[in-house]
């Protein structure tokens, strides 16, 4: 027969004393679990949130690449109809073809922010001419007599050039000589003094009957200005001018 063990009030406070160090063991490493769960979820979502804010500023990066090479290539097309234009009478390349004129097959062409009118005309206008978009069509020559245009470059050679040059110009003037084989002509202004004595040699179109013309006749040309070149030693002061009809 087991004896029945008597407990005293000591005993029961110490054993009371175990059972609350065991709850509260049981409860810190409960807390424990729980504060590791909550690092390791936000280490997760941080490690999501990381993927999603490099995803995002890859896409960020790939559309200011893109935007970028957009703009290059569009300033080079830009670049490349505008020297070719301008230096070398080529093109353009990269501008549409939005009118043809019934005049010889003038034609207008839109760029970027520019125009390009490439002159056609029967007998009358030649040549290209670059602008911004509201360059307009004209076929009416500026009409000047030699003997201004004499003057003018005589007295402000550079700002005279700046100003008509690729104009297009009606010009009555004194024949000073004719190559026939060549279809150039030359006339201008002579100056008793020889002070405004003006040499204006024209590229002539072709079909152009050189025998009509009389030697020291007075004749009025349309053509553009090309180039000038100053007075020298051996040569007057010389205007170029290109695609030219004897009106």
């Amino acid at each position: 027969m087991s004896k029945k063990k008597n407990l005293t009030i000591e005993d029961y406070k110490e054993s009371l004393l175990d059972d609350e160090d065991e709850i509260i063991d049981e409860n810190q490493d409960q807390d424990i679990k729980s504060s590791k769960k909550i690092k390791e979820d936000k280490l997760s979502d941080d490690t999501f949130d990381d993927k999603n804010s490099s995803k995002k500023y890859n896409k960020i990066k790939l559309m200011l690449n893109i935007i970028f090479i957009v703009i290059v290539v569009l300033i080079l097309m830009i670049t490349t109809d505008i020297v070719c234009v301008e230096k070398y009478n080529k093109g353009p390349y990269f501008a549409i073809n939005t009118r043809t004129y019934k005049d010889g097959g003038t034609k207008e062409y839109y760029g970027l922010g520019y125009k390009v009118i490439k002159y056609n005309q029967i007998e009358g206008r030649r040549g290209m001419y670059l602008g911004l978009w509201n360059l307009k069509y004209d076929t009416e020559p500026f009409e000047i007599p030699a003997l201004d245009l004499a003057i003018e470059f005589t007295n402000k050679p550079q700002n005279s050039y700046k100003k008509y040059y690729k104009k297009y110009l009606k010009v009555t003037g004194t024949l000073i000589s004719k190559d026939e084989e060549n279809s150039i002509l030359t006339f201008g202004y002579i100056d008793a003094d020889q002070k405004y004595n003006l040499d204006i040699t024209c590229k002539m179109a072709e079909n152009t009957t050189f025998s009509d013309i009389e030697d020291n006749s007075e004749i009025t040309i349309i053509g553009t200005v090309k180039d000038f070149t100053p007075k020298s030693s051996d040569t007057n002061k010389t205007l170029y001018m290109n695609d030219c009809f004897l009106k």
